[in-house]
C-alpha cells in the first residue's frame, strides 16, 4: 500500500539507522556499515551523507551542547555522498574551521577521526549517528592502522 503522505511530509524523513559498526580499517581508509530502519514506506532512504574529521580538530567539543556545534558547523558544508548503507571513507571533509581547506586531502595512517554520517529523502535529513554518543554527550573516535612497510 502507498504511503498517504507526500514524499517531502515531516513525518517521512528516516529514522537513526541500526548496527552502526567498522567492518575493514586500513592506514588510509576506514569501511563501516549500517542497517537502515524503516518503519513506513515513506521513511525509506535515498542515501547518506558522510562527514569526516581528524579527531584532534574535534575533541574539545564534548557534550551535548557541543556535539549539536559540530553538527551546525557540518549542516553548512557539503558532505561526501553515498547510496548504500554502508560506506568507504578515504578522504577528510573539506571544513576549513576544523583545518581542511582543500578537496580530497586523504586520511593519514594512524590518526584518528571523527565521523558523522545522515541519511536521507525526499523529506530531510535523519538526526546524526557516527563515532559520538548524543545521549552522553561524548565524542569518540575511530583510528586508522600504522603505514605498512614495503
Amino acid at each position: 500500500m502507498p504511503d498517504p503522505n507526500a514524499p517531502d511530509a515531516e513525518v517521512n524523513k528516516p529514522n537513526l539507522p541500526l548496527d552502526f559498526h567498522f567492518s575493514v580499517i586500513t592506514d588510509s581508509e576506514i569501511n563501516c556499515g549500517w542497517m537502515w530502519a524503516i518503519d513506513r514506506v515513506g521513511r525509506i532512504p535515498k542515501g547518506t551523507y558522510m562527514y569526516c574529521i581528524e579527531y584532534d580538530q574535534v575533541k574539545h567539543y564534548q557534550g551535548k551542547e557541543g556535539l549539536k556545534e559540530i553538527f551546525k558547523i557540518l549542516d553548512d558544508h557539503d558532505p561526501s555522498f553515498g547510496p548504500q548503507p554502508a560506506f568507504k571513507v578515504t578522504h577528510l571533509s573539506k571544513i576549513p574551521m576544523f583545518g581542511v581547506d582543500v578537496i580530497h586531502q586523504t586520511l593519514s595512517p594512524d590518526t584518528e577521526y571523527f565521523l558523522a554520517f545522515t541519511t536521507f529523502n525526499d523529506a530531510g535529513r535523519s538526526h546524526y549517528f557516527g563515532t559520538f554518543d548524543y545521549q552522553q554527550g561524548q565524542i569518540s573516535s575511530v583510528r586508522t592502522k600504522e603505514a605498512s612497510s614495503g
